[in-house]
């Protein structure tokens, strides 16, 4: 048995009451902004100090057992479950006061976020934007003046009311319930408790203080039972905890070791491992699988309970119903680390990242059904087994690795396809490390894992000991991005701005906005999730640049993204909080899975973008000849270093006296960027002009400075800044002429046609500035004229969308299937090749379903192929069917090809 389940009861010197809480913490937390900070520096210091005394205060009047109270302060870590969302609680609240359908009550609940909402409420209190708030308004302005309050409630009291509420599942009972209860709160107290019902943190983003003031051990403890009585109420009769009792307990969930990406070459890796077992990289659902005694438990990463879908039991379960036999007859409890993932019977493969769950609810319905609806299907969960924790008594987590693996072979019994130790191999040298990179590629696999023999298992942590290599594809997409929405930006399609978490300052900071690769149903699904929580009113905790989103959202309340990128930037830059954002973004789809703690933070990123700079191997950023930024709907690609030859302005001095508008992204170009860019491209910087015959001297500017002006006297020509970025992009000299002399007393070559438009440069005006410049009789609304903006901005030119990627098509000798795509792909800029190498491989859509098994081995034969010639460094083709040409087209971005791999 676990000292986890012979912690002692402990009594309170007297029962708090729920308005001690209110008073003494959630107000005073409430009311901490930066005009009352006084001799505090920042926020989260006054918070602190706010939650410091009160603890020590209830360690002296109430007692040392603060678990009642916690629940109440943390009610998003407590058990309970109301099944109460911000919807359904407007519902309630207007059936609990029998609000008329027809009055200003109804409407300002059942619309509390729409246009209508925010202008009744414009010269309100603007935290009224939070629902908790409105309800209660509502509720003070229905109340009457000799309203009396007849009884206060307990902390106790108002659990065991909540303890009724997680139970009652009618309306009419929940109102028993809780009706007595709000005619006996203070207003603000009803706020307080709505909060707990729609498990909002009371706390805020101070959560993690709440832990560590009570007890330095107590966020420890809480990582590896994620129970809040366990974790509190042993420091409420001890002081501290050995160390060695800070391990993974069966029954109580956690999180599990997280792997590093690769930042090193394949020789520093290998000498700072030694030795080093060799993993293929699952991609399926992490789940962790407690044992005890004929009875299972299995906990996601995240810590929510699966046992249900799974099985509890060896009777009933969609996996656990076949594993009888599969644990050594010794064995009474074990904590298994797993992937778990969806095995298709019929073509005896895994199936994608994404169809466990369903597999999962195929198989636990054979157990009730006498007629096999699924049976065509054929597919089912599959264990996949790499670490061992626990076997009986004994703690494995701080073995090393190598008798950690002796212990799972000796501790289970194989089934296959059903429960199976996954493969490892022992390694010491780099060419092992590109062997098996070599492997996956045949394999077409995720990637690898490189584990050090001797580490120890870190739980909840990403620890070096684990690391992650995957192939390097020629046309790869960036790492994936798990995310949070922070804000959100309407239009004819929404933008959704997304945040990262500073663990240092315990601030969000705004960091990209995403628009590309949502469907219909993902838009749909975004805008049922946040019609409750969307707010005119900024958080205090999150931060946002020179970019802010119309409508905000509380982070620790919000959606996550899985988003992927192709290109870092690394540009300085004040659009958002972070400085640095990401380019050409696509979503992959909505993270249900995940909540805002799981999500990169802002250090792991800056850790990460650093590591990105120095690693010569990288190869997540795609074809560099693209340019970074997004092109309006005229703009063309500018492949800047395509052409562009670095003594291009080796014969010419320069004095550069403006930044730059940059009119595509809004945003200005620094002086200092614009002569830096001119010394890279063998420019001369100078301070003053001066004459020379051998090297001309030109001034840069885009405003008619006093400075300006002068040279302008003198008879020189003053030369846009756009002049240095057409002679890039073409790679020469352009001839001057109107488009590129800002200001000049001489005559300036006509070099254009009779519509305006250059003979020497493409024309830059974009569709949006040209109909905007056309005069019409009745000027659009201002909002038409943004959400066209938008629209535009981020509207792709469709007939480039492939451009720059070389396709080759697996046919069979099936010529019309390939004339067909391949005429496809070339209708968007796309280049067929008859061999190797290339960007993409291509799967007819007809072969892939008819001609399966000739159409594997052609696959395999190239995949062998591409493996022979791979050394590190070298990037691969993704191997893909065709409808990631036909998700493309549709979608106006390059999608990921890992969503259309070939199975």
């Amino acid at each position: 048995m676990s000292f986890l389940d012979q912690i002692p009861p402990i009594t309170n010197l007297q029962d708090p009451e729920f308005s001690f809480l209110v008073t003494e913490l959630f107000n005073p937390l409430d009311a901490v902004n930066r005009e009352s900070l006084g001799s505090f520096p920042n926020i989260t210091s006054k918070k602190r100090d706010i939650i410091s005394r009160f603890l020590k205060t209830y360690k002296a009047h109430i007692g040392s057992d603060i678990y009642p109270s916690i629940r109440l302060v943390l009610p998003n870590k407590d058990s309970r479950k109301y099944y109460m969302r911000h919807t359904e609680l407007v519902s309630f609240i207007i059936k609990m006061y029998n609000i008329p359908n027809e009055s200003n009550h109804t409407k300002l609940l059942r619309e509390w976020k729409t246009q209508f909402h925010h202008l009744q409420l414009q010269n309100s209190d603007p935290n009224l934007s939070h629902l908790p708030r409105k309800i209660c308004q509502v509720i003070g302005n229905r109340r009457s003046l000799q309203h009396k309050i007849t009884k206060k409630y307990s902390v106790n009291q108002i659990n065991e009311v909540l303890d009724q509420l997680s139970n009652a599942t009618k309306t009419e009972d929940r109102i028993k319930i809780l009706r007595p209860v709000f005619d006996n709160l203070q207003i603000d107290e009803i706020r307080w408790l709505l909060n707990i019902i729609l498990k909002i943190s009371n706390a805020g983003y101070m959560e993690r203080f709440v832990f560590e003031l009570w007890n330095e051990n107590c966020y420890g403890l809480y990582t590896v039972c994620h129970d809040l009585s366990k974790a509190f109420r042993y420091f409420s009769v001890h002081d501290s905890i050995d160390q060695k009792q800070l391990i993974p307990h069966v029954n109580f969930p956690f999180i599990p070791q997280a792997s590093q990406k690769l930042t090193a070459s394949y020789t520093k890796l290998c000498s700072e491992m030694s030795e080093f077992y060799i993993e293929e990289k699952i991609d399926g659902d992490r789940m962790v699988l407690h044992y005890n005694n004929n009875k299972f438990k299995f906990f996601s990463r995240r810590c929510r309970d699966y046992s249900l879908l799974f099985g509890e039991n060896f009777e009933v379960g969609s996996l656990t119903k076949h594993l009888k036999n599969v644990f050594h007859p010794k064995v009474t409890k074990l904590i298994l680390d797993c992937e778990i993932v969806a095995f298709d019977a019929d073509r005896k493969c895994i199936l994608p990242f994404g169809t466990l769950r369903k597999a999962a609810i195929q198989e636990a319905v054979k157990e009730f059904t006498t007629t096999d609806m699924f049976s065509e299907h054929g597919c089912w969960p599959y264990l996949l087994v790499f670490d061992i924790l626990q076997v009986n008594d004994t703690s494995l987590v701080n073995a090393p690795l190598y008798q950690r693996k002796l212990a799972l072979e000796k501790a289970i019994i194989e089934v296959p396809n059903r429960l199976e130790i996954l493969k490892y191999k022992l390694c010491k040298d780099p060419i092992d490390i590109e062997n098996a990179v070599k492997g996956v590629i045949v394999d077409r696999s995720e990637g690898i894992m490189v584990k050090n023999t001797m580490s120890k298992y870190h739980v909840a942590k990403r620890d070096n000991s684990w690391i992650k290599v995957k192939p390097e594809y020629l046309e790869s997409f960036g790492e994936n991005l798990d995310l949070v929405v922070i804000g959100v930006l309407p239009g004819i399609k929404n933008s959704y701005m997304c945040g990262l978490y500073d663990t240092e300052t315990h601030m969000w900071r705004s960091f990209c906005t995403v628009a590309n690769g949502f469907t219909n149903e993902e838009f749909a699904e975004l805008d049922r999730l946040m019609k409750d929580k969307l707010s005119r009113v900024c958080p205090e905790n999150v931060m946002f640049g020179r970019r802010k989103p119309q409508y905000y959202l509380n982070p620790e309340e919000s959606v996550v993204l899985e988003i992927k990128a192709r290109v870092y930037d690394q540009r300085t830059d004040e659009t958002y909080a972070t400085n640095t954002t990401l380019r050409n973004l696509y979503c992959r789809g909505i993270r249900h899975d995940k909540s805002w703690d799981d999500c990169i933070s802002y250090q792991s990123y800056e850790e990460q973008r650093s590591d990105r700079t120095k690693d010569i191997y990288e190869t997540q950023d795609v074809n560099k000849r693209r340019r970074v930024k997004e092109e309006s709907f005229t703009e063309t690609t500018f492949r800047e270093n395509m052409k562009a030859n670095m003594e291009l302005f080796k014969d010419y001095r320069f004095v550069v006296l403006s930044d730059k508008l940059d009119q595509v992204e809004n945003m200005r170009i620094s002086l200092e960027s614009l002569k830096n860019l001119i010394k890279k491209f063998g420019g001369e910087i100078i301070t003053s002009p001066s004459y020379s015959k051998s090297k001309p001297c030109l001034v840069i500017s885009e405003k008619l400075t006093p400075r300006c002006r002068a040279y302008v006297e003198l008879g020189l020509d003053i030369v846009h800044p756009n002049w240095l970025f057409y002679c890039i992009e073409y790679g020469k000299i352009i001839p001057m002429e109107c488009l590129t002399v800002f200001e000049s007393k001489n005559k300036v070559p006509e070099n254009f046609d009779e519509y305006g438009d250059s003979f020497a440069v493409t024309p830059r005006m974009n569709l949006k500035d040209y109909l905007l410049s056309l005069k019409i009789e009745k000027s659009p609304s201002h909002q038409i004229i943004n959400d066209l903006s938008g629209e535009l901005e981020s509207y792709r030119l469709l007939k480039d969308i492939l451009a720059g990627s070389k396709f080759l098509i697996i046919s069979n000798g099936i010529q019309c299937t390939k004339t067909i795509l391949a005429t496809k792909i070339q209708q968007f800029g796309g280049t067929v090749v008859e061999k190797l190498p290339c960007e993409y491989i291509i799967v007819p859509r007809s072969l892939y379903k008819k001609s399966r098994k000739a159409m594997l081995s052609e696959v395999r034969r190239l995949s062998q192929q591409i493996s022979n010639t791979y050394t590190k460094g070298t990037r691969i083709p993704n191997i893909v069917i065709e409808s990631f040409i036909d998700s493309t087209i549709e979608s106006s971005v390059k999608v990921d090809p890992q969503d259309h791999k070939v199975l």
